[in-house]
Parts: C-alpha cells; sequence; structure tokens
C-alpha cells in the first residue's frame, strides 16, 4: 500500500495526474497576428485580410474587429471563423482595433491575441493632367 500511495504521490505532484476537468480554453495558446502589421495603413481600400497563427487544439476562431481600443464599438464579431485568414470588407475610412481568440471543441475560449491597430485611409486625389502642348 505505501509504494502505491508513493507512487501516486509523485505521479500528482509531476503534473501527470490532474484532479478534477481542466478547461480545454486554459491549454490554448494566444495567436500571434501575423498581417496586416501593427500601425499598418491603407490606401483607399474597403477590405482587409487578416492572417494569424495556427493554435494547436483550436477548432475555430473569434474574430473582432473594433473603433477603439477597448473594444467598446465593435464593427465586426464573428466567434466561428475556421482557419487562420479572415477578410472584412465594406470597412469605411478611420482606425480600426483588430484581435482573435482560438476557441476548443467544447467551445471554451482562449486568450485573445494582443490588439492591432491599422488604419484606412482616402487614395490621394486625382491630379489635374496638364493640356497638351499644341
Amino acid at each position: 500500500m505505501k509504494s502505491w500511495l508513493s507512487l501516486f504521490s509523485l505521479l500528482f505532484f509531476s503534473g501527470l495526474i490532474l484532479v478534477g476537468a481542466a478547461s480545454s480554453a486554459s491549454a490554448l495558446d494566444k495567436p500571434v497576428v501575423i498581417s496586416p502589421k501593427e500601425i499598418s495603413e491603407f490606401r483607399g481600400v474597403s477590405e482587409i485580410e487578416f492572417k494569424w497563427t495556427d493554435i494547436a487544439g483550436a477548432s475555430q476562431y473569434h474574430v473582432t474587429l473594433a473603433k477603439d481600443r477597448k473594444f467598446k464599438h465593435v464593427v465586426h464579431d464573428n466567434p466561428n471563423v475556421t482557419g487562420t485568414s479572415y477578410r472584412i470588407s465594406d470597412l469605411d475610412f478611420g482606425t480600426y482595433f483588430f484581435r482573435v481568440s482560438p476557441s476548443a471543441e467544447d467551445s471554451s475560449e482562449g486568450p485573445f491575441s494582443n490588439t492591432l491597430s491599422f488604419i484606412i485611409v482616402p487614395p490621394p486625389p486625382a491630379t489635374a493632367l496638364a493640356p497638351a502642348k499644341r
């Protein structure tokens, strides 16, 4: 009996035996946004493609886009993105903040990525062509 107790103690304290169910989300890492880069400027576009690192154990991702860093003014939210890239279109000119988090099969959500900011600006004004010399 003493040897079983010693073996159990060794396995328990080494982390090989877990008491209770650990949530899947706690095992999910934080994604890293690959593109666009922080403080990117896009001129005259209305669609942006986002890419991030694949997270082991994630079955889908939660994408959030807001007009403020605290995500109080969310303009796009999709918790069911499969894959590691996503396009958002019909964006107006202005500054945006993006983040993504992984979700496990059991729908538990992992940590959000670092917040990424970018700006969409109008295209440069068209330059008037000088009249041709005759």
